[in-house]
């Protein structure tokens, strides 16, 4: 028999957030959904790769703040909805950085600035 996972959506919303929606492995038909909100930018320089950068942001708080379980990928099958809520936040916060910066790549990124910007 199958071993069932937790399923996860991501929908990103650009300067309004991101929202995630969940189903549990146990209750597949029933959907919970959070809305991250975007963190405040005082100027917006680019926003050439924010999204990528959310998008890294979250799968290195996934890979990095998942440790439930032996392995990375057992972690992220049995992720639940508020790790994963808590990763976008630091996708968010990264995001943020990304697009008040004029480089593709914002040297203000690293981890303590965005463990900073979540807790």
């Amino acid at each position: 028999r199958r071993r069932r996972n937790n399923s996860h959506i991501i929908i990103t919303r650009g300067s309004k957030g991101v929202v995630a929606a969940s189903s549990h492995a146990n209750s597949p038909h029933a959907c919970r959904m959070t809305h991250v909100p975007p963190q405040p930018v005082q100027t917006v320089e680019s926003t050439s790769g924010a999204g990528d950068t959310l998008a890294g942001a979250l799968i290195w708080s996934l890979l990095t703040h998942s440790h439930n379980t032996s392995s990375s990928s057992e972690s992220l099958q049995s992720a639940s909805h508020g790790i994963v809520v808590k990763a976008l936040q630091y996708g968010v916060a990264a995001a943020a950085l990304s697009v008040g910066s004029k480089e593709s790549i914002s040297p203000l990124i690293s981890c303590e600035r965005l463990e900073e910007s979540v807790y």
